[in-house]
């Protein structure tokens, strides 16, 4: 049986805005999203400059507590699900609510730790709490929690 999917919220987190009206200002108005990179050290690198988001503040669109436990992917999926929620007007969120997310790696924070974590001490140190919480496919998991649904269906589709 086949289905209808309607887009009804827009919720764009990106290098050229954060939300709806900041990002398509920027890109009607044409202003660059490239700018140097601040976020992390480039400079053992030859490309100083990229797409990052830049002035996010996670706790703008999610508890500090749930911030301070996210990787900043995770807290910038979160932040564009809350924008298109709003944008979408819910009051509250519909029972069976599902969440789908497409990745390439999920949160590479997340994903950096798990490998630090098997090289230091083999699989002896990878415990099944440790292994659910960095498990690049609960990525979606994470969101919706971050989002507050409870029973909500996730599932994150990695390429």
């Amino acid at each position: 049986m086949l289905q209808r999917i309607v887009v009804t919220g827009l919720g764009p987190v990106a290098p050229n805005g954060i939300g709806l009206h900041a990002f398509w200002s920027a890109t009607v108005e044409g202003r660059p999203a490239i700018r140097p990179i601040r976020s992390i050290d480039v400079s053992r690198h030859n490309r100083k400059v990229g797409g990052e988001v830049q002035g996010f503040d996670p706790t703008q669109f999610m508890s500090s507590e749930v911030a301070s436990r996210s990787g900043r992917s995770t807290q910038l999926a979160i932040a564009a699900a809350r924008l298109a929620m709003d944008d979408a007007r819910f009051e509250e969120i519909p029972e069976g609510a599902f969440v789908a997310i497409g990745s390439t790696l999920s949160d590479m924070a997340e994903v950096e730790v798990l490998g630090d974590d098997w090289l230091l001490h083999g699989e002896a140190g990878m415990s099944a709490l440790k292994m659910q919480r960095q498990n690049p496919a609960a990525f979606a998991v994470r969101i919706t929690r971050g989002l507050g649904l409870r029973g909500a269906r996730a599932v994150s589709v990695h390429a």
